[in-house]
């Protein structure tokens, strides 16, 4: 495993098979969201997720076809397409989370919000990995320390700014997400957090406890 070829081997697989792979399966789920068109709102955050995810990883193979050397064009590539995969990973979070007994802010806010995160997440990376690509473009060294680090030509600088602001939009994306995953554990534990009526031992008036985890079983009409 120490040998170059070894070495080069899998570096040219990573080069020449991921991309196929992935777009096969990109094609494959966007023609079955054309299929179910009618069944699937345009307003429904997996839509959203999905359509962000794959931009990402589509921007994500281009800027790694534009790879030509050791500068911030590398990191761009990996930001976007690593971007794609937690911008994925967000969205099915939200259909996950009732499963595990969570549940989601109703109202048009909350709704609103976990359509958007995913889309505020992904713009902010999709902005931060062309900002990295346009300074890597123009010669910015990646790994870069010191004096070399210093210098820089305007389209270096403006890549860095425009990659700059990309972050910031990208960490608010990521601060709303866990806003909206907080939220719904806080709700559940406060449903969890009972008081349970234990009778004599719970004192006078008969005040018991609260017991942490308790949840009560869910009312029947009988059948």
């Amino acid at each position: 495993t120490g040998t170059g070829g070894y070495r080069v081997g899998f570096s040219e697989l990573m080069r020449w098979a991921i991309f196929p792979a992935v777009t096969v399966l990109l094609v494959a789920c966007v023609v079955t969201l054309l299929r179910h068109r009618r069944q699937i709102s345009r307003f429904d955050p997996r839509v959203w997720g999905f359509g962000i995810s794959a931009a990402l990883t589509v921007v994500g193979f281009i800027l790694g076809a534009m790879i030509r050397g050791s500068n911030t064009m590398v990191p761009a590539h990996y930001h976007a397409a690593i971007g794609g995969v937690t911008a994925a990973f967000m969205t099915i979070s939200y259909v996950w989370m009732p499963a595990m007994g969570l549940s989601l802010s109703g109202g048009r806010r909350g709704q609103a919000a976990v359509r958007w995160q995913p889309v505020l997440f992904g713009a902010g990376q999709l902005v931060f990995a062309v900002g990295f690509g346009w300074a890597g473009a123009h010669g910015m060294a990646r790994k870069a320390y010191g004096a070399e680090q210093a210098q820089r030509g305007l389209e270096e600088t403006l890549g860095l700014v425009v990659m700059g602001g990309g972050g910031l939009v990208a960490a608010a994306g990521g601060m709303l997400f866990l806003g909206i995953v907080g939220a719904a554990w806080w709700r559940r534990l406060r449903v969890s957090w009972r008081p349970e009526i234990r009778g004599a031992s719970g004192g006078p008036n008969g005040r018991g406890k609260a017991k942490w985890g308790h949840t009560p079983a869910p009312e029947t009409d009988g059948q």
